[in-house]
């Protein structure tokens, strides 16, 4: 499967003729030098000396952020694509920066800004293929996106269920040891309730025991006579 694809337009302009155009043309015919030979740095400081002698400023931010896309920063690169795409009046660029705007946001893995981005650049130019493409492209990746972000949510919420479930039964389970708990403690207390009636009982009956020795056994006693 094909990848997203990266479009870099060639910076050749027609400047007008004073020192000071002359110089800045020249130091963007370097910047795009070092950019061909993998030098993504040293084409940066270029754009950057061409912008200072009154270089076209949309050009250079468009060849700056294909040095920074290109040198492994693609949101340094969106800073300078989001400018041209906003302040170019040509629409060719404009579309071009559009489309660059799409790459960067693909590269980041936000597919839906990158969709949002490729029809701008549809937009302005409905004969791209390698927009359309990549459209077709960062649509697929971003319902991928969305599928996955679904499972996801759908295994958090059983996992939650499963842990609340858990929980539950944890707490069924300490409520019945400790209904266990007082139901031996109520028996418990019953027998010993039950031992101290029964001492009671039996320190009463030896309690009226000795008071009837004590009195005797209550039979009156018939004198004997005295003749």
């Amino acid at each position: 499967m094909r990848s997203v694809r990266f479009s870099f337009i060639v910076p050749f302009l027609l400047w007008a003729f004073t020192a000071q155009a002359q110089n800045a043309n020249k130091l963007m015919r370097e910047g795009l030098l070092a950019y061909k030979k993998g030098e993504y740095g040293a084409a940066m400081e270029k754009y950057n000396e061409a912008m200072k002698k009154d270089a076209d400023r949309n050009l250079a931010n468009y060849n700056m952020g294909a040095a920074y896309y290109k040198a492994g920063k693609p949101d340094s690169a969106l800073m300078y694509w989001q400018s041209v795409a906003t302040n170019e009046k040509d629409k060719n660029l404009q579309s071009k920066a559009w489309h660059n705007i799409g790459n960067s946001f693909a590269k980041q893995k936000q597919y839906d800004k990158a969709v949002e981005a490729y029809k701008r650049s549809l937009k302005l130019n409905p004969e791209d293929e390698d927009t359309r493409y990549n459209l077709a492209y960062s649509q697929r990746q971003m319902q991928q996106q969305q599928q996955q972000q679904q499972q996801q949510q759908q295994q958090q919420q059983q996992n939650q269920q499963q842990q609340n479930q858990e929980k539950q039964n944890e707490k069924k389970e300490e409520n019945k040891n400790d209904k266990e708990d007082k139901q031996e403690n109520k028996e418990n207390m019953t027998k010993e309730e039950a031992e101290r009636m029964m001492k009671a009982l039996d320190n009463k009956e030896k309690e009226l025991h000795e008071r009837k020795k004590a009195k005797g056994d209550g039979t009156p006693v018939t004198p004997e006579k005295d003749w």
